[in-house]
């Protein structure tokens, strides 16, 4: 049976058949990897190596930065009882945008769909 694991930014793929001993495989095999990859967190600084600072932008597509504006907004909204309908109003817009990420998400970079199908070796 083959397995797999990620250490140290690195996928490992071996044989095993008791789950307790390991050995490399025999030949080289293209592995294509479809991931989540998460962003490190908004930091006060200008730039800044622990994280993303003002002048420094997600890794998220360009075309979803705005959806993060939206929900900045919709929360400052939400902090003042008068302006409440209006956090509404950016809610709908960062709910909207999470719908648009989630279909470019799902899509392969030609335009379709793709699945990801179990592969006997």
């Amino acid at each position: 049976m083959k397995v797999y694991w990620i250490e140290r930014d690195a996928i490992a793929i071996a044989n095993t058949d008791n789950q307790e001993t390991y050995t490399s495989i025999d030949e080289a095999k293209q592995i294509t990897m479809f991931c989540i990859k998460e962003d490190e967190d908004f930091v006060s600084d200008n730039t800044s190596s622990s994280g993303i600072g003002m002048n420094e932008e997600p890794n998220i597509p360009d075309e979803f930065h705005e959806a993060l504006a939206h929900k900045v907004i919709q929360q400052g909204y939400e902090r003042k009882p008068e302006a409440l309908q209006l956090a509404g109003y950016f809610k709908t817009q960062f709910d909207d945008a999470i719908r648009e990420g989630k279909k470019s998400a799902n899509k392969d970079y030609d335009g379709s769909s793709y699945a990801v199908r179990g592969h006997d070796y």
